[in-house]
């Protein structure tokens, strides 16, 4: 059995595909001559094509490697198409691997009905039309390359993480063992100095004993003091040495011995030795203790990190009469901070990544089903795959932006938009975002408001947040047919907000984690609704950010939970309604047309917002590059460009202010269309000569308010 020139079979063995790997694409029929077309029509797809000539020989080769699409036979003698497609879907392994029927039959809505619930995605009906079957299954190997690729950014993303733990672990050992050593050599002391007490105490009538046993306790206390691994030293009035042990010979030019009655400035360069004498200064004027942390270079050459703690020796009177210091080498435990923050910074750095590459095909995607929406179908099932993938990817565009939170509380840069907001348009755009995982489980909701306008004063878009969440996990975490109720009560200084379910609850050591990052626990067996553990993170720092609190009730599990929010009060008053106006009309009503110049190194992407945008009557030209940009705007002399920044060769920075500098680009609008949505790159596109900066996928009621801005082109006929 061959595959295009490739190894046998068994050479793959039964593993996964990598980056830069063949899909593996599985042809079964009883017939030779057909399996051989098959073969020649897909080759053009560039992948391992894998022939089965029965039933039995496909089920073989499913267990030596894994396949992207299955193009299987339903009439073949022995074991039929079904049989094999049942046998197929029967293993945990390939329930999930796409089938394709291929019948020379007009098969019955019973039969297809059938098929479908055996798992295929299609049929296709001999004679087979090639370009159909290429492309059918060229869609089945795109999606089974982005699984794969999802797969691979989500055990970066574990591995990032692990690195994280261990550095965590290792700082916290090595602060574990500092200060199990000074507490070591602390006790020492300890214990010398009160054996050496008690000893005067006993011998105080016997003078020679005595003196004896202090000297023996000074020739101790000055072992210690010379072999500790600390700075120790005593300065006088006069900023002079009157001790130093012999741990300061690694920064000295000479003996310890020889330093005495000298001062920091004739031991130490100019600039370390200001420093040391500004912290002794500042211990004696306060006449306090002080601890101060400061750099040296050593006399090996090695630079260093010291910590002292300095504190002021007081006779009876009270007064100073000198100064004493200890300092010890954190240059070890500086690193390990320094590294530490580095692999925050790398983390933040691969969030904000993987949201950037996660949002380049989620555009085309919004736009492609944007399109089915404004195309009629007529199949009650592709109005609901349609559907299911609007959902989907609306979820998936929330879990980015989620992890783009989850980064910008780290970094404490989250900032409001604030403005007096009416509480009841905030609760409807929350319930609006949550009403069709709500429908889905068939909760009923119940809201509960006040009669007089409810106002506060926050960032609107924020505030739905906080609900939403609150909606969704109630939603996620109550079963099917529960009861969700979100009520709302006001004090004079405060409004209070309930949001209650009947679901699985809470148990009692998990509710002091609730508002932690990345904190989640099994409450239900089937958790395919789970998010990625950020969302009660964020309402939490959210509701801090409006200067309120949120809390959580449980009596247990399986007995619902209830979360509360408090957030100041504006006193009630009037509070104006906005009247819908006609900017809120839907892309596909009339609009007069424009020139538009999209600019993608995404052909897909590039593409799909290209029939978009034609579709609602533009006038639309496409460009892949940076240079191709350039070139296309002196030609065709667009009124607006959606420029892609992340290209190769010419970025859309580069691209952008070559295009200022063109006979009449200054009146072109440059709008960069990207998955960077940081400040520093808005910033970025601003300086560049940007326009506006938009995040995709864009919202296309937002694209269309922007496009009917601009006037039209007369040359370009009104869509109907």
């Amino acid at each position: 059995m061959q595959k295009n020139g490739q190894l046998p079979d068994r050479a793959l063995g039964n593993r996964p595909m990598t980056n830069g790997e063949k899909v593996n694409i599985l042809i079964v029929d009883d017939q030779p001559s057909r399996l051989l077309s098959y073969e020649v029509i897909l080759g053009e797809l560039n992948q391992n094509i894998v022939r089965a000539g029965s039933g039995a020989e496909a089920l073989q080769e499913l267990m030596r490697r894994e396949y992207a699409v299955i193009l299987l036979d339903v009439n073949m003698p022995g074991m039929d198409g079904f049989e094999t497609a049942q046998m197929i879907h029967q293993h945990p392994r390939y329930e999930n691997t796409p089938l394709v029927f291929v019948t020379a039959f007009n098969v019955t809505d019973m039969d297809r009905l059938k098929g479908y619930e055996l798992g295929a995605v299609d049929y296709v009906y001999i004679p087979v039309i090639p370009a159909i079957l290429r492309s059918k299954v060229s869609v089945l190997v795109e999606l089974f390359l982005q699984k794969q690729e999802l797969r691979r950014l989500n055990q970066n993303l574990a591995q990032a993480n692990a690195e994280l733990a261990v550095t965590n672990s290792t700082l916290e050992a090595e602060k574990g063992r500092d200060l199990e050593r000074m507490n070591r050599d602390l006790e020492f002391a300890n214990a010398e100095l009160e054996r050496t007490n008690q000893i005067l105490t006993e011998e105080i009538a016997v003078r020679r004993r005595a003196e004896e046993a202090q000297q023996r306790s000074d020739q101790h206390l000055h072992a210690i003091l010379q072999n500790t691994s600390a700075l120790i030293n005593l300065i006088d009035l006069e900023g002079r040495f009157v001790h130093l042990n012999r741990s300061w010979e690694v920064l000295l030019p000479c003996s310890s011995q020889d330093a005495r009655g000298k001062s920091i400035y004739e031991l130490l360069p100019e600039p370390v030795a200001r420093a040391f004498d500004e912290h002794t200064k500042r211990v004696l004027t306060e006449r306090r203790p002080q601890e101060f942390e400061w750099n040296v270079l050593l006399a090996d050459g090695r630079s260093a990190v010291f910590n002292s703690i300095k504190a002021p020796l007081l006779d009876a009177a009270g007064e100073p009469y000198g100064i004493v210091g200890v300092s010890t080498d954190i240059t070890e435990r500086k690193m390990l901070e320094n590294a530490l923050r580095d692999a925050d910074r790398r983390k933040d750095e691969f969030i904000a990544m993987l949201a950037h590459e996660l949002r380049n095909p989620l555009a085309p995607i919004v736009n492609g089903l944007e399109m089915m929406r404004l195309k009629n179908l007529n199949d009650p099932q592709l109005v609901w795959c349609r559907d299911v993938i609007t959902r989907q990817v609306a979820h998936l565009s929330r879990l980015v932006e989620d992890l783009l939170d989850v980064s910008r509380i780290t970094q404490g840069k989250i900032k409001l938009q604030t403005a007096e907001v009416e509480l009841t348009k905030v609760i409807e755009r929350a319930i609006e975002t949550v009403r069709p995982l709500i429908d889905s489980h068939h909760h009923a909701l119940t809201v509960h408001m006040p009669e007089d306008p409810v106002v506060i004063h926050g960032d609107a878009m924020r505030l739905a947040q906080i609900l939403s969440n609150l909606l969704s996990n109630a939603a996620k975490y109550t079963q099917d047919s529960g009861k969700i109720q979100l009520h709302v009560s006001c004090t004079d200084s405060d409004v209070q907000i309930r949001v209650k379910d009947s679901g699985v609850g809470i148990p009692a050591e998990m509710m002091p984690k609730m508002f932690e990052l990345f904190v989640q626990f099994e409450r239900t067996l089937d958790r395919s609704q789970g998010g990625l553990g950020i969302g009660l993170a964020l309402v939490k720092r959210l509701v801090e950010l409006h200067g309120g609190d949120v809390s959580v009730h449980s009596e247990g599990s399986g007995r619902g939970s209830e979360f509360v929010v408090h957030l100041p009060l504006i006193p009630a008053r009037s509070v104006s309604v906005p009247k819908p106006s006609e900017e809120d009309s839907p892309m596909n009503s009339p609009v007069p047309g424009r020139k538009i110049l999209v600019v993608d190194d995404n052909v897909d992407a590039a593409d799909a917002l290209t029939m978009l945008l034609r579709h609602t009557g533009h006038r639309v030209q496409t460009a892949h590059s940076g240079l191709e940009a350039v070139s296309q705007a002196q030609r065709f002399q667009p009124q607006v460009i959606f420029l892609d920044l992340g290209m190769p060769g010419m970025n859309g920075y580069e691209a952008a202010q070559l295009i200022r500098k063109l006979p009449r680009g200054g009146e072109i609008m440059l709008v960069a269309l990207t998955g960077w949505s940081q400040s520093d790159a808005r910033e970025a596109t601003r300086r560049a000569g940007f326009d506006l900066h938009l995040v995709k996928p864009v919202d296309h009621l937002a694209l269309q308010k922007l496009l009917d801005a601009l006037p039209s082109d007369p040359n370009i006929p009104v869509a109907l």
